[in-house]
């Protein structure tokens, strides 16, 4: 029976066979065709993706160099439709137009590998710019990472950010010291903050928020220690009182406390509240009073007009009239029913006193109402009596309003007078 040969399948003939011309040219044939897979590179057929290749044999390690006729991009390819991947995985390969690629058939998983030329994930980036390497993609690569050379780093607030590439060496200089002077308990409550180390310190300044308080009058309030963000109050609320008068009365009145006056408060007076209106014995307000109860009195002295009036005197009969002098008294609290009003000295060498005597009959049913009797006396009788009526307020004589106007019989002389209520 014939055998095959290992690499090519060549058919033996065996020691009984007959040359068989076929055979034979099958054989030349299978060696033609692996000659020619090492002898020259293939040019692919197909499109980048789906590859087309002749003589190619789908024996399990069987190998075929080509030559992409279209780059495809790392995306999945195959050839003759079969898959192609990198050597013992299931990625497509990147293939490169123009470029020679050597694979070999895998039977168990019915798929072409590329035979590994060179390995590697290194990209263009990765590699100084300049600098060729080879990778699972391609052979010759040029690299594109910049020389950044030396780069020294100062440490500051903010961030600070090297450009991509290659770096001879980096220096970081050593971080600034800190300053400050606050302490823990300058710093809010809760809030972190470093001041002359690198150790994270926290605050214990209690945050207040905005405190309010009302006061009553006079109160004080204790601010407590701690941050207040300006929103809070202080206030006091105090009634008020406008100006008011007040009229005593027969029971006290009070001004209640608590309260601001922002007006006037008025406590009437009264000129009257004097001793002598004021009965003797009562006070009012601690003004006593000396008044004795009953009709009042006064006294005093006056000086006699030194001419007489111009109107005359009739006397009750009316049978004759006279001339007469004058006193006048003014200011009295009241109004006198009684008036007797006396000089002690008389005309040059006589010993008579001139009076004049004053009564107000009103209250009677008198046939004159009002009587001046204007005499004098001497030391043992009364003599040049003359009566006359007074009528009304005919002058020159009147008693009213507290005060009176009388007749007497001697001028410019002084008078002292009596007069009763």
């Amino acid at each position: 029976m014939a055998e095959q040969t290992q690499n090519f399948n060549l058919t033996k003939d065996a020691d009984t066979d007959y040359y068989n011309i076929d055979t034979a040219n099958a054989n030349l044939d299978k060696i033609d065709k692996a000659l020619g897979n090492t002898a020259k590179f293939e040019k692919t057929g197909g499109t980048g993706t789906a590859i087309t290749l002749t003589g190619i044999e789908l024996s399990d390690g069987s190998s075929k160099t080509f030559i992409a006729s279209a780059a495809n991009n790392g995306a999945a390819t195959t050839i003759n439709s079969k898959p192609l991947y990198k050597p013992g995985t299931t990625t497509s390969p990147k293939l490169i137009a123009g470029k020679a690629y050597t694979v070999w058939y895998d039977a168990s998983g019915d798929c072409f590998f590329l035979k590994a030329s060179a390995e590697g994930t290194a990209s263009v980036g990765n590699v100084l710019a300049g600098k060729t390497f080879s990778n699972d993609d391609d052979t010759g690569i040029v690299g594109t990472m910049p020389n950044r050379g030396a780069k020294t780093f100062t440490p500051t607030d903010t961030t600070q950010t090297g450009d991509a590439g290659y770096y001879s060496g980096i220096t970081v200089n050593p971080r600034p010291a800190l300053s400050g002077n606050a302490a823990e308990s300058e710093i809010l409550a809760g809030k972190t903050f470093y001041n002359s180390n690198y150790t994270k310190r926290t605050g214990t300044m209690p945050n207040r928020g905005a405190v309010s308080q009302s006061l009553p009058i006079n109160g004080s309030y204790t601010i407590p220690a701690g941050y207040h963000n300006g929103s809070g109050k202080v206030t006091q609320s105090i009634p008020t009182k406008a100006a008011q008068t007040y009229t005593p009365s027969t029971s006290n009145q009070t001004i209640a406390a608590g309260q601001y006056l922002n007006g006037a408060q008025t406590i009437k007076g009264d000129a009257n509240l004097i001793p002598t209106n004021i009965l003797s014995g009562k006070s009012i307000f601690g003004v006593a009073g000396n008044v004795v109860a009953g009709r009042r009195f006064a006294s005093g002295t006056v000086q006699s007009s030194s001419t007489t009036s111009s109107e005359k005197l009739m006397d009750l009969e009316g049978q004759r009239s006279v001339s007469a002098y004058t006193i006048t008294v003014s200011g009295l609290s009241f109004t006198p029913k009684i008036i007797y009003a006396l000089s002690l000295t008389g005309p040059p060498g006589s010993t008579s006193h001139p009076f004049t005597i004053y009564m107000n009959n009103s209250l009677s049913d008198a046939l004159y109402p009002e009587i001046i009797i204007m005499a004098r006396f001497y030391a043992a009788n009364i003599t040049s009596q003359v009566v006359f009526a007074h009528m009304g307020n005919r002058g020159p004589t009147y008693v009213r309003d507290g005060s009176f106007l009388l007749p007497v019989n001697i001028d410019d002389k002084l008078f002292y007078w009596w007069a009763w209520e």
